[in-house]
């Protein structure tokens, strides 16, 4: 029964114990700069994990239910980027900035 008093049919299979989806990362880096700040270079590398993924899985309809909801997900991700920028000044007022990123990720 809900808050008001009425009969629902559950259409989901009942779950039975439900843990919070949590993930755990971490990140080191390291931020250069050379020729009077003109030259920036950056580098990267991750990884991040989560866990308990809540999915939705559709059961035959022989159960009685249209779907059973499971805790199976389980994702890792890990990487790197690299960044490199310059910076121009061309006149007292007026500056050109470039950067680039490249990035490498593994599920």
């Amino acid at each position: 029964m809900n808050k008001s008093k009425t009969w629902r049919v559950t259409t989901h299979f009942p779950i039975g114990e439900l843990f919070p989806e949590r993930t755990n990362s971490y990140e080191v880096g390291l931020a250069t700069k050379w020729l009077k700040n003109a030259l920036t270079l950056d580098i990267t590398a991750y990884q991040t994990n989560t866990y308990n993924q809540t999915i939705k899985a559709e059961v035959p309809a022989s159960t009685g239910y249209d779907g059973l909801y499971l805790q199976t997900g389980d994702v890792r991700n890990r990487g790197v980027e690299l960044g490199l920028g310059y910076d121009l000044k061309l006149k007292e007022n007026f500056n050109w900035n470039t950067y680039f990123t490249m990035s490498y990720n593994q599920k």
